[in-house]
């Protein structure tokens, strides 16, 4: 016996599309209905506040009113939690500005026929702005007021944040554990003066002196005792400092081997006069083997791509030297599609020099038939490279490096050049001395509100250290950024690079000169392509660059936010050829999406002078800003 199944025949193409246009109003409707019962807020209005604007306080709210781009995404629906929240951010932001006794209140006024929009109305009373006016320490005397001062960021006459009185309190006690009394009792007190002035008042009970004893070493399973020894930035019997014991853990961290750093005194309760102290680490493992993608930018393509395979040991037989391999292969994006270079690359890592912490490497590597920064001919290199780095601080680094390369000369295509270069085909040996200065004190290097960073490289090769290349380089580059008002920024940057031939009868090569126009330097022009240019209209490199840029940055909505810049500069073929007049200006503006890795931009530049040859204008699409 049998089943008989009977299969509906399908439904016409149209009547799909008709059902799912109906079912698509359906649920649209359901859900204004849904919401209907939640009234929109359709304006938010403050009363009362005379020192801090009304966007200020509005950006400080998730609760937002109605505009015009609502139509497009969800109805900003009044949530009391939410708003309640805000109102503890408004109090909060003006507290931290002074504004001791502000008081804050609210109400909500009800429109339309179903109460579906409300107005929120933020009434505000200021008060008085207490301003700090002096400090005043007892059982101190041997700490300087200037330096407690810098150590709570204090100068008189600014807001006095009264919310951060249990900091000061942590930052005193930090600064009398620097000399050496980790037992100290402070207590903090407040006092007016004045109409609106505040005095600080601070006590402590120093207690008694204290010293660093001895350290013991937990979970180093692979890493070598005498690794973990060099780290330590005390001797025993020192007089106890925090910040000695604070960056000891920084620099273990800083080695690389361990993913996690704790270090703990002995017995602290029970105050001793020496402290001895556990250090428990746990170690990463020591190989690894990856696979990555980059994409970026530099100074000669707008856009670039690195994909990276390397095998890696960070730890040979527990000594925190490394060995590493890598293959990078790097291409050109968006505006034109290449494969630029490929590397064979291996590097060695001696952390320690002479018994000092200078990292050393030693990195050699293999080119295969690159037409990195020219199209003109070939360039295969095969050399090795030796740098030494000294960081005497977070924020600068000094580098010192030699270079020697075997570079192969061949496939020249273009007959401007051939004569130039022609004798220097074949096989060259280049020897070189470099030196870097690195000072970097930006706030975030993606996106950089203030502070500033300084860039300084010196190369010689040749000449005296011998060699088919001769010549000598110096670049600086200076970029400073400003948050002027409300959270717009501005960016400078100021570039000069000069490089020269140390022999009277020979030319640098095309591929050792400098390149500029492009999404990283003078935008408005094609990459590259600001400067001398050959019979066919390619760049041919310059020997004497100057850039400046100006830039505005702004928020616009959500990650968005867009810029306003000039860019002013040039490249001169010679030294003699440099003339302030043949300055290039261009301006424009550009569009930003903020990602956690930095910004995506698209940019359009515009060229101010038209005796140039076109085209104009230029688009720019990138990734991180150009400085």
């Amino acid at each position: 016996m049998g089943v008989l199944i009977k299969m509906a025949s399908p439904l016409n193409p149209k009547l799909k599309i008709i059902l799912a246009l109906l079912w698509l109003i359906i649920s649209i409707n359901l859900a204004d209905s849904l919401e209907g019962y939640r009234s929109v807020v359709q304006s938010v209005n403050f009363r009362g506040n005379k020192q801090i604007s009304n966007q200020t306080l509005s950006l400080l709210m998730e609760t937002k009113s109605l505009k015009f781009y609502h139509r497009l995404t969800k109805k900003p629906f009044l949530n009391e939690e939410m708003l309640r929240n805000d109102i503890s951010q408004i109090r909060e932001y003006y507290i931290t500005r002074g504004f001791l006794k502000v008081e804050i209140k609210y109400t909500l006024q009800y429109t339309g026929d179903k109460d579906e929009f409300v107005h929120i109305v933020i009434f505000i009373e200021e008060g008085k702005q207490y301003i700090f006016r002096a400090l005043e320490t007892d059982g101190m005397g041997f700490i300087t007021t200037r330096e407690i001062l810098d150590s709570l960021h204090l100068t008189p006459d600014m807001p006095f944040n009264g919310r951060l009185k249990r900091e000061y309190r942590e930052k005193i006690n930090q600064l009398l554990a620097n000399y050496g009394y980790p037992y100290a009792e402070v207590t903090l007190g407040i006092d007016t003066t004045g109409v609106n002035g505040i005095i600080l008042n601070l006590s402590a009970k120093p207690n008694k002196l204290a010293f660093l004893g001895k350290v013991y070493f937990k979970g180093n399973l692979i890493t070598r005792n005498f690794v973990m020894k060099r780290a330590i930035c005390f001797k025993k019997g020192d007089t106890y400092s925090l910040s000695a014991v604070r960056k000891t853990r920084d620099d273990l961290y800083k080695t690389g081997l361990f993913s996690y750093v704790k270090m703990e005194p002995r017995n602290f309760e029970e105050e001793p006069d020496t402290l001895d102290f556990d250090i428990l680490v746990v170690e990463k493992k020591p190989q690894w083997v990856g696979l990555a993608t980059s994409a970026g930018t530099d100074e000669t393509y707008d856009m670039t791509s690195d994909v990276t395979i390397e095998w890696g040991h960070r730890n040979l037989a527990g000594t925190s030297r490394s060995l590493t391999f890598k293959e990078i292969s790097q291409f050109h994006l968006i505006t034109e599609w290449e494969n630029l270079s490929n590397r064979l690359e291996l590097s060695f890592t001696e952390p320690w020099v002479f018994g000092l912490n200078i990292p050393t490497s030693l990195r050699l590597y293999f080119e295969p038939g690159n037409r990195l920064l020219t199209q003109y001919y070939r360039i295969q290199n095969l050399g090795g490279k030796v740098t030494s780095y000294y960081e005497p601080s977070r924020e600068t680094m000094h580098s010192v490096s030699f270079s020697y390369e075997r570079v192969d000369i061949y496939g020249i295509t273009d007959s401007d050049i051939e004569d130039q270069i022609k004798d220097e085909e074949g096989i060259l040996i280049e020897r070189k001395l470099g030196y870097i200065y690195h000072r970097d004190k930006r706030d975030n290097i993606f996106t950089p509100t203030k502070g500033y960073s300084i860039n300084i490289s010196l190369d010689y090769a040749g000449g005296i250290l011998g060699g088919d290349d001769n010549y000598a380089s110096i670049q600086a580059t200076l970029s400073k950024y400003i948050t002027i008002w409300n959270k717009i920024i501005f960016a400078q940057r100021i570039r000069g690079a000069v490089i020269g031939n140390l022999m009277a009868d020979e030319d640098i090569l095309p591929h050792h000169k400098y390149f500029l126009g492009g999404a990283n330097t003078i935008r408005g022009f094609r990459e590259r392509h600001l400067g001398p240019l050959n019979s066919a209209g390619e760049p041919l490199g310059g020997k004497v660059l100057f850039l400046t840029n100006l830039e505005f940055r702004f928020p616009i909505l959500w990650r968005f936010w867009g810029n306003a810049f000039l860019d002013i500069g040039n490249l001169w073929a010679q030294p003699t050829d440099v003339n302030p007049q043949d300055l290039i200006i261009t301006t424009g503006w550009g569009l930003q999406f903020l990602t956690p890795v930095g910004p995506i931009r698209f940019e359009y530049g515009y060229k101010t002078r038209r005796d140039i040859p076109p085209p104009y204008s230029n688009w720019h699409l990138a990734i991180l800003y150009a400085f």
